[in-house]
């Protein structure tokens, strides 16, 4: 099992992310006192951690999905409707429309472009509302 960073805060509102590591200090500093983070590795440790913790939303990073992850991430929004999926965009790779793409095709309905600072507090706001 991987062993995520995680960032505690008010008691039942946590967020779980699949984001690199430079998205990881941007958003526990933007959710820091505000909810509880938890960094997982992969998908399969996210939906564990889904399935046995009260989430309030998923991160997913557009730089870390890979397509090998579509059954996942579609799994995921399946088993697991309550909890918002957020796509994270914070580069111009050039893989990152296909992944929107495909995230989207797997039923994540929320983006958040964080390339631009309206984007983080958009994030901060999700993550802290739900």
């Amino acid at each position: 099992m991987s062993t995520g960073n995680t960032r505690y805060a008010k008691a039942g509102t946590s967020v779980v992310t699949l984001i690199t590591p430079a998205e990881r200090q941007r958003v526990d500093a933007l959710t820091s006192g505000a909810c509880l983070t938890v960094h997982r590795e992969n998908l399969d440790d996210v939906l564990r951690h889904l399935r046995t913790n009260h989430v309030s939303a998923v991160i997913v990073s557009v730089s870390c999905y890979q397509q090998q992850y579509a059954p996942s991430v579609a799994r995921m929004v399946r088993e697991v409707p309550r909890v918002p999926a957020v796509a994270l965009l914070t580069s111009t790779e050039s893989h990152a429309s296909a992944a929107l793409l495909s995230l989207g095709e797997q039923g994540v309905r929320t983006l958040v472009d964080a390339r631009d600072p309206n984007g983080w507090r958009q994030l901060r706001s999700l993550v802290t509302s739900e």
